[in-house]
């Protein structure tokens, strides 16, 4: 009568427990994994869908504005324009040697003035503090930054500037030889027969209409420009799902 060593069945029976040791490590090691795969993943999801409701929260303010300052390109370009057109007609009334009227008058106050460019940036502004980058497509941001720094910036420091400067330098002074205010709405002239001689007044006629034309040419760009913007965005928001 023989038997198999019990040495062989005890090493027989630690090999076993170490392969299922080895099994079971290796099947925690895998759960860890799945489970740190798992919530890096929903963290990177909860992150994604954080920053789009960030993005589209921003644009959503961006043509909120935007669209005021198409409403206001509109007011600004016509009210220019019928200020031209005033212009246009006193500067006609001086080549005709017409007499003195209080249509004139009132064609001389309406001449005199311009618009300004008040434009809202207040969601731009935001969006600049959390990182243009904020905006995911090239070319949304692309467009949205060209129109606040670039377009909106040159009638705001460029064109507008110069036009205050034209009205200090050159407008008041010879307004105030030659023309006064004699109601709300009009001026007269100081002495009308040197007013129709006056090549000074006429002249600075001349160059505000030249002037005031190039801002209203500056300012239909950018009610168009603005209006591309409005469009791409809205395509984004409306590409949203709900």
């Amino acid at each position: 009568m023989s038997a198999a060593p019990e040495p062989e069945r005890d090493g027989s029976t630690r090999s076993r427990g170490i392969r299922r040791y080895i099994r079971y490590a290796l099947g925690e090691i895998l759960l860890i994994f799945l489970g740190i795969t798992l919530a890096m993943s929903f963290s990177n999801w909860n992150e994604d869908r954080h920053h789009r409701r960030q993005e589209i929260e921003a644009l959503a303010d961006i043509v909120t504005n935007l669209k005021a300052n198409d409403d206001q390109f509109r007011r600004k370009i016509k009210q220019d324009t019928d200020n031209v057109a005033a212009c246009e007609r006193f500067v006609a009334a001086l080549d005709r040697r017409e007499p003195w009227s209080d249509a004139l008058g009132r064609d001389l106050r309406q001449c005199r003035w311009w618009t300004s460019p008040f434009l809202n940036s207040a969601a731009y502004e935001s969006l600049k503090t959390k990182g243009t980058d904020l905006i995911v497509e090239p070319e949304l941001r692309s467009s949205i930054v060209n129109l606040y720094e670039q377009v909106y910036a040159y009638l705001v420091n460029d064109r507008d500037k110069v036009f205050w400067a034209f009205h200090t330098a050159v407008m008041e002074p010879v307004f105030n030889r030659h023309v006064h205010p004699a109601a709300p709405d009009q001026y007269v002239p100081n002495d009308y027969a040197s007013l129709l001689d006056s090549t000074e007044f006429s002249n600075m006629l001349l160059q505000k209409i030249d002037t005031q034309r190039g801002s209203i040419e500056d300012q239909q760009d950018a009610l168009a420009e603005t209006g591309k913007v409005i469009q791409l965005i809205e395509t984004r928001l409306a590409a949203e799902p709900h």
